[in-house]
């Protein structure tokens, strides 16, 4: 085997797929344009780089599982003139994460609450947690879920209140918030004033401690009807 054959299989071994890929045809590119061994290197490295950049970002999105993106210019401010669309765009800069901060946004169905946090979610790069956090439970396997979750560097939890949480997904949910506390952050969409929690998560003494650890360093953003 040919040293190019040799050389093409320690790139798929060091996991360098871009570069295999693209190195039959860049060699052509190396002696038509005289380039020195360092600046074909620097040159494949950052390519590699770039597209490694890419495939993380596309693996993100599809774990983030968005029901659609949308970005802030896609918002309509004017459809909301109460919020401080400064203060919204502000968000994604990404800044709350660096001291771990969470957001709320609140109102009622339909004041464009997920939209506004999708575009947040796509700078960053669940329906179904609970659900998914007692299926871990009774499998055994809590403990790795909820140590899944709370490595996130931003967790998107959208539409708290649509139906009540039973005593059991309450209390897990309350382990997931309470592990993610002052350490990730987290958003938090929701059609229930915060004061009427407790209905939905039918135990008022862990309703308050789960408000607690959520507003603390937390910006609240109310959404209304016009």
């Amino acid at each position: 085997m040919s040293n190019y054959y040799h050389l093409l299989n320690k790139l798929e071994d060091l996991n360098l797929k871009h570069t295999r890929e693209t190195l039959p045809e860049y060699l052509d590119t190396i002696v038509q344009e005289n380039l020195s061994f360092v600046e074909a290197l620097n040159h494949l490295m950052t390519e590699e780089i770039h597209s490694r950049n890419e495939r993380q970002k596309e693996n993100r999105l599809r774990k983030a599982n968005l029901p659609f993106k949308k970005t802030m210019n896609d918002f309509d401010f004017g459809f909301q003139p109460k919020i401080n669309r400064t203060e919204i765009l502000a968000l994604c800069t990404l800044r709350f994460m660096d001291t771990n901060n969470n957001i709320l946004f609140i109102g009622n169905s339909g004041v464009g609450k997920t939209h506004l946090a999708i575009p947040i979610t796509l700078a960053a790069i669940s329906n179904e947690l609970v659900n998914r956090l007692n299926r871990a439970n009774q499998r055994g396997n809590l403990d790795r879920l909820l140590k899944k979750y709370a490595s996130y560097d931003l967790l998107i939890i959208d539409e708290i209140g649509y139906l009540p949480f039973t005593p059991d997904g309450a209390k897990l949910f309350f382990q997931l918030i309470n592990l993610r506390y002052e350490k990730k952050s987290t958003i938090i969409t929701t059609n229930i004033p915060l004061s009427q929690w407790a209905e939905t998560f039918q135990d008022k003494k862990l309703t308050n401690a789960l408000i607690d650890r959520l507003v603390h360093h937390a910006k609240i953003i109310r959404l209304y009807n016009f």
